[in-house]
This record gives structure tokens, C-alpha cells and sequence, in this order.
């Protein structure tokens, strides 16, 4: 898709709102259930139930184990782990959608944010030219905006709000 040169949308205050507040409902049911806090490192230890594991682990849970209750260990429990498989199929469902929303919203910022800036180099490079010409005013916003555009200035320091 081609970058466009004009989105023309904006999001309310009442819209932000109401996103965020939905967001929220997901953290806050689910740390309702329990609070898991796992650092990266202990995300990638232990197995994991990928796409073609996952067929055997439900077969174990919901067909095997029920059907041979004597195989199964003394400290573990079936219906314990039903619970467990059904927590994480409905995880996996929210993580596709939260993906997709991560996708969408961080093309709509960086569509937005590239138009601002480019809005911004526009405004730079037209007050430079004015001031070029004496145009009075026209300094003022050049010198604020050097620091962006100036390759010799640090352009990691933004200015102060």
C-alpha cells in the first residue's frame, strides 16, 4: 500500500478513552485471575506449546488422561489441567488480536508521525527561506527548529516543552 500523503483523522479524547479503558478490561481480568510476571529469560525456558504441539497436549488432557485415570500421576489433576489448556487456547486468542491491534495502531501512528514531521521539515525549510529574505519573524521559528534539522546540532535533544 502506497504511504499516504493525507489521513485526515484525528482520535477524541472520548475515543483514546474508550480504547484505553477496554485495554485496561483485558490487564484487569486477566491479572484477576492471576498475576504472572515473567522476565524475558524465563518466557524462553521450558517448553512451549507451539502450533504442532499442541493438538497432542489437548488429546492428552481432554481424551487420554479421562480415559486411562490410573496413568495419571497422584499430584496432578485433569481437571486442573482442562482448565489450564482452555486459559491458554483463550490466550492465544487474544494474543492474535492484541497483535493485530498492535499492528494497526503502530502503522497509524508512524503514518501520522512521518506526516507531522514531514509537515514540520515543510514549515522548517520555508521559515529558513524567508529568513533568507528578511521576512521578519521568520527567525524565530528557524532557530527553534535548527536543532532538528541541523546535521551538526544534537537532534537527540528535543526541546524543552
Amino acid at each position: 500500500m502506497p504511504f499516504p500523503s493525507s489521513i485526515g483523522a484525528s482520535i477524541s479524547e472520548v475515543e483514546l478513552s474508550a480504547m484505553i479503558t477496554s485495554l485496561d478490561s483485558v490487564i484487569t481480568t486477566i491479572t484477576g485471575k492471576a498475576v504472572i510476571n515473567l522476565t524475558p529469560e524465563e518466557r524462553q525456558q521450558g517448553p512451549s506449546i507451539d502450533n504442532t504441539r499442541l493438538p497432542y497436549v489437548q488429546q492428552a488432557i481432554q481424551q487420554l488422561a479421562p480415559s486411562h485415570p490410573t496413568l495419571v500421576p497422584g499430584f496432578q489433576d485433569v481437571a486442573e489441567a482442562e482448565r489450564n489448556m482452555n486459559c491458554a487456547l483463550a490466550c492465544r486468542e487474544l494474543v492474535t488480536k492484541l497483535n493485530q491491534t498492535m499492528e494497526v495502531v503502530t502503522d497509524f501512528a508512524i503514518a501520522n508521525e512521518r506526516l507531522a514531521y514531514q509537515f514540520t521539515l515543510d514549515f522548517y525549510l520555508n521559515a529558513k527561506r524567508a529568513d533568507e529574505r528578511n521576512v521578519p519573524g521568520a527567525g524565530t521559528p528557524v532557530e527553534e527548529l535548527k536543532p532538528l534539522f541541523d546535521r551538526e546540532s544534537n537532534p537527540e535533544t528535543p526541546p524543552a516543552p
